[in-house]
């Protein structure tokens, strides 16, 4: 729920057969896949798993290498929940050397 009692429903969406669980989600695929063509991107993968303690698993919603070597951890959010914020405070006491991006509704976010 978001302020106000509005529940927020992503759609699904297609992109070159893939489905996205949200619209910005697609949107960001094709981004990347533009990015790549142009050769700014080297390469990406979708959803990259992270083991954190506890047994608890954070997938980012992509791993993206940029053309000058840099890697980061791209994560597509409307809006950050309790769950998010618990597995963003285990990544980075976890893996602090991976940067973390957030994107949505037109900002891009370093955490």
């Amino acid at each position: 729920m978001r302020a106000g009692g509005f529940k927020v429903v992503a759609k699904p969406t297609s992109v070159n057969g893939i489905l996205f669980p949200s619209k910005a989600e697609a949107r960001r695929f094709h981004d990347l896949c533009i990015l790549l063509h142009a050769k700014e991107v080297r390469w990406f993968v979708r959803q990259p798993s992270f083991d954190l303690p506890g047994g608890i698993k954070y997938r980012a919603d992509f791993l993206v290498v940029w053309d000058d070597g840099r890697v980061e951890v791209e994560d597509v959010k409307g809006f950050r929940t309790k769950e998010f914020n618990l597995k963003m405070r285990l990544m980075k006491e976890t893996y602090p050397e991976v940067p973390i991006v957030l994107i949505g509704k037109g900002r891009k976010e370093s955490i």
